[in-house]
């Protein structure tokens, strides 16, 4: 068989065949992958946003005018990622 004729998933396809505990999203029609955080991490970023984000947000005891939250995983339903 030629290789050129094989099975090739579509963008979309292989975002929906990603698995469990990565992430991915399409940009520029290409596939873009990370993994997903643990549950560590989020303890993680809670505490450091604790720390400094009153700092950096709002120059108290720190630079001010910075912006600093956590962005949410994308939601998902079984392996593909809601569009």
């Amino acid at each position: 068989m030629n290789a050129n004729l094989a099975y090739q998933p579509t963008l979309y396809g292989q975002l929906c065949e990603l698995p469990e505990g990565v992430t991915g999203e399409i940009l520029n029609s290409q596939l873009h992958t990370q993994i997903s955080g643990s549950g560590r991490h989020a303890v993680a970023i809670t505490g450091l946003l604790a720390n400094i984000g009153s700092a950096f947000d709002f120059a108290r005891n720190g630079p001010g005018g910075w912006r600093t939250f956590r962005l949410p995983d994308p939601p998902r339903i079984g392996n593909g990622t809601v569009p």
